[in-house]
């Protein structure tokens, strides 16, 4: 089986371009793909082979998060991605983070998976009541509508306090 890649690469500004050669199998798989994917574009097959590897491997690529502190506000998250804490506030009908002003980001998400925070919210349903049932709160009925394959209640994760 003799096989060949032959890989060029170029950076302009922003812009990186990669020139790619195949040849033998290499270029039948493809090919193959290209047309298993309908596609006419031999970049945009490129484009897709490189999301599916993202997204199937996506937990070795991303930095990952760490729970570094409960406070009065909610939680206080490492963020390695952005070499910062990111203060995720939790109230009572709500919960936002501080960094992206959203209730469905990342750090939202990370925030209401820590068994810390689920615990907190299990003892102290006075201070957050809409958050007695999790499925109840507004910001998680967006986090489930948005289709966040990241947010489960029973998440387990590598997370240190």
């Amino acid at each position: 089986m003799w096989q060949s890649v032959s890989i060029g690469m170029e950076h302009q500004g922003g812009e990186h371009k990669v020139y790619l050669r195949l040849h033998g199998e290499l270029k039948d798989r493809f090919l193959e793909i290209k047309d298993l994917l309908g596609l006419e574009n031999d970049t945009e097959v490129c484009r897709s082979i490189i999301n599916d590897y993202w997204i199937r491997n996506r937990d070795k690529f991303q930095p990952k998060l760490r729970h570094f502190h409960i406070n009065p506000d909610g939680v206080l998250i490492l963020d390695p991605e952005i070499d910062s804490l990111v203060q995720v506030h939790v109230k009572p009908d709500s919960i936002e983070c501080a960094h992206c002003k959203l209730n469905n980001c990342k750090h939202t998400v990370f925030a209401l998976s820590l068994p810390e925070v689920q615990k907190l919210l299990q003892k102290a349903p006075e201070k957050f009541p809409a958050r007695r049932h999790m499925g109840e709160a507004p910001a998680l009925k967006g986090l489930k509508k948005h289709g966040n394959p990241q947010f489960h209640k029973s998440k387990t994760h590598s997370a240190k306090p």
